[in-house]
């Protein structure tokens, strides 16, 4: 999140849910704090779904708006909330809960009622949102953004060079489980940001009769 030099408003065409554009104004907006009030505001009333939301803010941001940004994450009325990553990884990682906001009826129905996934069961009148956190940039780029980490470039990314290779080599060790396979998923998931060819992708993975 950028903090806006003379403010961000939404146009009234886009408050009627007819138009998402973004225009330049006084206020609201003024501020960060400001901005992000208005854009749960109109994220919680005016856009359909209620799913997942992302959430982008650059480590400096954050650390001098910490309250505005926890009021966001707290107020936005969505079953996944992902800040710096997709909300949609909260779906992938299986053990999450993944429904949509509470409060649909079976009358509203919206984004649906109850959770998925949910390996640890908490039952889903206790569940009222999952949380996701990333780094704001992937190694070695976090560096210089103020959220070191050792997290590589995610595999879904279009710009991973290695990304086909890194997922089939994930997949294989899932299927047969063995520290010997670790290496290759290791550096072919790092080989996304070093500055050369990209690995040859591995066979393609072959169904085995049942």
């Amino acid at each position: 999140m950028r903090e806006p030099a003379s403010g961000l408003g939404i146009d009234a065409a886009a408050r009627a849910g007819r138009l998402s554009r973004w225009r330049p104004a006084g206020s609201p907006g003024a501020t960060p704090d400001a901005f992000l009030g208005e854009a749960v505001t109109f994220a919680n009333d005016h856009l359909p779904g209620t799913l997942g939301a992302t959430l982008l803010v650059r480590p400096r941001t954050e650390k001098d708006h910490r309250a505005a940004v926890d009021a966001v994450v707290a107020g936005l009325r969505y079953g996944t909330i992902g800040v710096n990553c997709w909300s949609a990884i909260g779906f992938l990682l299986g053990y999450t809960p993944w429904g949509a906001h509470p409060g649909h009826t079976r009358q509203s129905i919206g984004s649906g009622i109850g959770f998925v996934h949910n390996a640890f069961m908490p039952a889903d009148d206790d569940i009222e949102k999952t949380g996701l956190r990333a780094p704001f940039a992937p190694a070695p780029r976090g560096l210089f953004t103020g959220s070191p980490s050792l997290s590589p470039r995610p595999p879904y990314f279009v710009t991973n060079r290695t990304g086909a290779t890194t997922l089939q080599r994930v997949t294989r060790f899932t299927a047969a489980p063995s520290p010997g396979k670790l290496p290759g998923v290791f550096a072919s998931a790092l080989a996304a940001e070093a500055r050369r060819p990209p690995l040859p992708s591995d066979p393609p993975l072959r169904r085995t009769p049942s």
